[in-house]
């Protein structure tokens, strides 16, 4: 149970750093509920939007490498 509690954040981390990759390169966001359909949270266009997503999600993905790497050590 130590090993779940230790990496949950990283995951969710993780997570959300492919839902920023994923706006940045579609310029869309979206949910994606249990039940029923996905749905539109946000649509930016070509820019300094998708811009700061990336920059986000490289922030993110970077984070949960460092993260998990030092908590292997």
């Amino acid at each position: 149970m130590d090993v779940f509690d230790r990496y949950w954040i990283d995951l969710m981390i993780l997570a959300l750093g492919l839902w920023f990759v994923n706006g940045a390169l579609t310029g869309e966001f979206y949910t994606h509920p249990r039940h029923g359909r996905k749905k539109l949270i946000a649509e930016i266009g070509p820019g300094w939007g998708r811009l700061i997503s990336l920059i986000l999600a490289i922030a993110a993905l970077v984070f949960v490498v460092h993260d998990v790497v030092a908590k292997i050590k």
